[in-house]
């Protein structure tokens, strides 16, 4: 876990941290001192890892939306049957997205971190039903990352700062469902990520980053995702294991993966679910092979818009 947590941090740009831990091991290891490190500064630090994972995040996304007002026009949405004044609501989402950048910079400025520069972005997408697909997909993994991060944040001011916003990502990706004519609610709660697995997930959308990327092995779905849900089959290429992890609203799910990456996926699953491989019926950020894979699982018949969105849209963790 240190090892793998290590390279999130080098990843986001946190040198500091990494030199702060590396001088408490070796005072540690020869027994030169007690480390005499409090719990608010311990939590401080653990924060700064969290709160940049949060900035880097909020840094894609405002390029995603910021790029996308810039390439399409009016007729490419009234021509999907997409209300003009529902498109004028998500094209605010760029100013929302440089508000939060400006928030979660101040916060791990406060948290005793320098924050990260931005990376260089690719979002794959030519027609506007594949921008939000992409969309949707984003402000899902944005959602799934500060639910994690709220229940590890020490600091109670990075506690609030992350509710917050979480509640403005969850507000849009509502929106963004509804446009596919799915509920926008599908299930009581939210699958959750953790700091490695949010990371791993954004790494999709990063052609290049100043400190490189911290992520897992490749994954992506091969199945038509316009049919798929509770208890049908599932086909992903990548790094394969014994195991498929299924992590939802339920909270992960281990099936048997076949050797040519074939599984059955489990029942009372709904809404945004987020896929793994390991060895391990277990799933811990130290065994993980690949992943995740996005998958937004259909309640109803999938309509039109839902399969256009999927046409050739990349969901792969990237490696």
């Amino acid at each position: 876990m240190y090892g793998l947590v290590r390279t999130l941090v080098a990843a986001l740009g946190v040198a500091s941290l990494v030199a702060a831990s590396d001088a408490k091991t070796k005072h540690a290891k020869h027994g030169r001192r007690k480390a005499k490190t409090s719990s608010s500064h311990a939590a401080a630090t653990g924060d700064v890892a969290i709160l940049q994972n949060l900035l880097a995040i909020e840094q894609a996304s405002s390029s995603f939306y910021k790029r996308a007002y810039g390439y399409f026009v009016a007729e490419d949405w009234t021509d999907l049957g997409v209300l003009k004044t529902i498109m004028d609501r998500q094209a605010s989402w760029a100013n929302e997205d440089a508000s939060h950048v400006a928030s979660l910079s101040k916060a791990v400025s406060a948290a005793g971190g320098n924050p990260a520069s931005p990376c260089s972005y690719s979002f794959n997408y030519v027609h506007a039903p594949q921008f939000l697909a992409i969309s949707r997909s984003l402000d899902g993994v944005a959602v799934s990352a500060y639910i994690g991060a709220v229940g590890a944040l020490g600091s109670a001011d990075a506690r609030t700062l992350a509710a917050s916003i979480l509640a403005n990502k969850a507000r849009r990706q509502a929106l963004s469902t509804e446009m596919f004519g799915f509920s926008s609610i599908p299930t009581a709660t939210d699958p959750a990520l953790d700091l490695a697995q949010a990371s791993s997930a954004l790494s999709a959308y990063i052609s290049s980053c100043p400190s490189g990327v911290a992520k897992f092995g490749s994954l992506s779905v091969t199945s038509d995702p316009t049919k798929l849900g509770p208890g049908k089959s599932i086909a992903v290429k990548g790094k394969l294991g014994a195991f498929l992890h299924v992590v939802s609203s339920s909270g992960d799910t281990a099936v048997p993966l076949s050797s040519s990456g074939s599984a059955t996926l489990p029942g009372g699953i709904a809404g945004r679910v987020y896929l793994f491989t390991s060895d391990s019926k277990t799933l811990t950020d130290d065994n993980t092979n690949a992943g995740p894979a996005v998958v937004d699982l259909p309640d109803s018949k999938p309509t039109r818009l839902f399969a256009l969105g999927h046409q050739n849209v990349s969901w792969k963790s990237e490696s």
